[in-house]
């Protein structure tokens, strides 16, 4: 669980750090809202010494309201994800129902006999009303929150094209977590219930939500790093790898064609691919081929840039770009690209 709330913490100080830059929107800060909350009531829920020294089961009641505040923060950013703009009755239900719970579980939990020993350790506990109420508006409203949050992921890896693998794989872990989560939410109110109603402790249920908790937490704090994380990774890795297997490719073209370099100074690895490309581009603009010189066009051109002087132009010749193939995306327009270049390296290496 401590390596859960390192997780948390990490998600919720690099979320802070992009949230406090702008454009500020609603489904930024109610996503750095739910991370840093649910980042605080971890926090609380491992180290209760924190709070508890102070008053007994403070921590308890911090866990709840964080979490609670948090599941607020998650359902506000699910519509975000289901609408362009969020209809102002269903933000209020979400606002007005964190608010009534809140409130409910500050003052059950004053009113609760939970003051003299640990608030879990129900078998010391008569039944309660207002300790039912403590709990069970606790359960229900994490757990419905938990349920969406994982229908909610589950849509958006399948439907959402925008999102990279890394950002599916997060989005996955966090709905097994967010399930087991609901899943262990129902246990302990299934023991809640039952104890406080019936009598015997039904300690066997708690049980089986402690053995759930750490890895619905723990995969909840995992999913959001790589969620979060993942996708600018992927990126720099991709563009790092891309630069390497261009780069024969491009220097040639700068050495025969100095006027197409950018001069941009020292730039990050994202800018120095772009320039790259543009770089490229523009030196295929000036390599003239012999139309249907081969019919490889890949050759026709590798055939001019590794010659020693620039051919005679004849009525026939135009442009390289004009022989590669037509693409419609990045991907592609990189993949004729690195063709290209392997194209070179093969007669460079002959």
């Amino acid at each position: 669980m401590i390596i859960a709330v390192a997780f948390a913490w990490l998600a919720a100080l690099y979320r802070i750090c992009i949230t406090i830059r702008p454009p500020y929107t609603m489904w930024r800060t109610s996503f750095t809202a739910a991370i840093t909350l649910v980042a605080v009531g971890g926090t609380f829920f491992v180290f209760p010494g924190i709070a508890d020294r102070a008053t007994p089961n403070l921590s308890s009641l911090m866990v709840h309201l964080s979490t609670t505040l948090s599941g607020g923060c998650v359902l506000i950013y699910v519509l975000t994800l289901n609408y362009y703009r969020p209809p102002r009755r269903l933000l209020w239900a979400v606002l007005v129902s964190a608010a009534v719970v809140v409130s409910l579980q500050i003052a059950t939990w004053l009113t609760s006999p939970i003051h003299a020993h640990d608030a879990g350790d129900l078998g010391d506990t008569h039944p309660n009303a207002d300790l039912l109420f403590y709990f069970l508006s606790y359960y229900a409203y994490v757990g419905v929150g938990m349920a969406v949050t994982s229908a909610s992921c589950v849509r958006q890896a399948i439907v959402n094209k925008a999102y990279d693998h890394s950002a599916r794989v997060g989005l996955f872990l966090i709905a097994v977590a967010t399930f087991l989560g609901s899943f262990a939410l129902g246990c302990y109110a299934s023991r809640v219930s039952l104890t406080l109603t019936s009598g015997p402790d039904y300690e066997s249920l708690s049980d089986i939500g402690d053995s759930l908790a750490p890895f619905s937490f723990g995969g909840i704090s995992l999913g959001t790093v790589v969620f979060l994380l993942g996708p600018p990774i992927a990126s720099w890795h991709n563009a790092r790898l891309l630069i390497r297997q261009l780069s024969p490719l491009h220097e040639r073209l700068c050495a025969r064609y100095p006027e197409i370099t950018i001069d941009m100074g020292r730039t990050g690895l994202t800018l120095q691919k772009e320039r790259m490309l543009i770089e490229i581009h523009d030196g295929l603009q000036r390599v003239m081929v012999a139309d249907q010189a081969q019919p490889d066009p890949y050759h026709a051109i590798v055939a001019v840039l590794v010659g020693s002087h620039r051919p005679r132009l004849v009525d026939s010749s135009v442009p390289a770009s004009r022989l590669l193939p037509s693409t419609t995306s990045r991907d592609a327009d990189h993949n004729v690209l690195l063709a290209l270049a392997d194209t070179l390296e093969e007669a460079s290496s002959a």
